[in-house]
């Protein structure tokens, strides 16, 4: 199959050739007084165009064209040179080079069956044209006599196929860069489906290897909780906070092992928008429950001062929206923690038809190799980070149709946002087929 551009520029350049043999006869008739059969001319260009139209209605409702309907555009082409050289004058007409033009286009275009018998076909018009032709009349006027005619149409013919091949080659050499970009960027999507499938099969590994020990460690900790009066007052602060720590490692897992089940790590396309969120409540919760693991960072959340004064909207988002902005938001508090900040503003916006988060932190910096290659895995400026947080981040955000910026501040500091549109909720029970 070849691409329908391809037959679209097949059919351009017939059409200028038709045009072209036209004016041509005409010339010739015309303004050089040469008697020439016109009526007989005339009908074969007519019969020519005919089958050029009904060519370009075919397409209209085509997609990509099979090689053996190109192989017929080039018959088409070649049969009529054959008449109209038999028209005007056989092999000495010295527009008979322009059997070339169809073998060039063949040979770029089809197999090496349909050339050799493209060329084949040519090889039997131009023959028959030796022996069977209506010879020109003799000219004599005022570009010379007939010799000079001669030379004149072969100058005009090497113009014409010239331009044509360079027109057409430029044109198919741009189709094949455009699809070798597209088949490349295919290739990088199910390369990183392909890390992201590995990703979720080691995600659900490691959610059930930490269920086990967890638990374990949770069940301990409340027995030792239960004899109040044998305990100082610290140890069971102590003993509270490790339970609930152990509590939030259980609840990661399981949003582990539920994302993996849904195919968010797998790079399939399972987002449900079924339950709305109010994304102020969960941002707020989420920031209380970080900072208490990260005193030192002090985290200022509101909304952006670009926004309305109440925005409903972020009180009725998709679940899966406020999922992927709180696991964005932090991975970039982590970040601004190892940038040594010390203070941190998360500000939101929610618009018609956009999600904002803006994460500003008077930290160290993000390096620039980051921000120049930011959704690739493995990438990190910790010595003990695996560098997928942002990269997986990434991902989920990329496939709701948002993106990520980062950037580093004029003075200190990283400015990051998430975008995301706004996703339409989905009444309850609606089936969903994918994003």
């Amino acid at each position: 199959m070849l691409p329908k551009a391809t037959l679209i520029r097949l059919l351009q350049l017939r059409s200028f050739a038709i045009l072209g043999q036209l004016l041509a006869i005409l010339i010739v008739h015309l303004a050089l007084d040469l008697e020439l059969p016109l009526a007989a001319n005339l009908t074969v260009i007519s019969l020519l165009a005919l089958i050029n139209g009904l060519f370009w209605r075919q397409i209209r409702t085509a997609g990509d064209a099979p090689q053996r309907l190109v192989f017929g555009h080039l018959l088409v082409d070649i049969a009529g040179l054959t008449l109209l050289l038999y028209l005007n004058g056989g092999y000495s007409n010295p527009f008979s080079a322009l059997y070339l033009l169809p073998l060039a286009l063949a040979a770029t275009l089809l197999s090496s069956v349909q050339v050799w018998a493209l060329t084949g076909l040519a090889a039997v018009g131009y023959s028959l044209n030796l022996f069977f032709y209506i010879p020109l009349p003799h000219y004599h006027g005022i570009l010379g006599d007939q010799f000079h005619l001669h030379l004149l149409g072969m100058w005009l013919g090497f113009i014409i196929g010239a331009a044509v091949i360079a027109y057409f080659l430029v044109s198919m050499s741009r189709e094949l860069r455009r699809r070798e970009r597209a088949l490349n960027d295919a290739m990088a999507v199910a390369g990183k489906r392909e890390q992201l499938a590995a990703l979720g099969v080691m995600a659900a590994s490691t959610a059930h290897d930490l269920g086990t020990p967890l638990s374990t460690v949770q069940m301990l900790v409340e027995e030792l909780l239960e004899p109040a009066g044998g305990q100082p007052t610290r140890a069971r602060e102590n003993l509270r906070l490790i339970k609930s720590q152990v509590e939030r490692c259980n609840n990661a897992l399981r949003e582990l092992r539920f994302g993996a089940n849904r195919g968010l790590l797998s790079g399939e396309d399972a987002i449900d928008v079924e339950d709305p969120v109010d994304l102020v409540a969960e941002l707020e919760s989420l920031i209380d429950e970080w900072s208490l693991m990260s005193p030192g960072l002090q985290v200022e959340f509101k909304q952006d001062q670009d926004s309305l004064p109440s925005s409903p909207a972020c009180h009725h988002l998709p679940a899966v929206a406020v999922d992927t902005l709180r696991r964005g938001l932090v991975a970039m508090l982590d970040n601004a923690l190892d940038a040594q900040a010390d203070r941190v503003v998360v500000e939101y916006r929610c618009a018609d038809d956009t999600l904002l988060l803006r994460l500003t932190d008077n930290g160290e910096g993000v390096a620039g190799h980051v921000i120049e290659n930011l959704g690739e895995p493995y990438l990190t400026t910790r010595g003990e980070g695996r560098g997928l947080g942002l990269y997986l981040i990434a991902y989920l955000v990329d496939r709701l149709g948002g993106s990520i910026r980062i950037a580093r501040r004029a003075q200190r500091g990283t400015v990051a946002e998430i975008l995301l549109p706004v996703l339409p909720l989905r009444p309850a029970g609606e089936q969903h087929h994918g994003a």
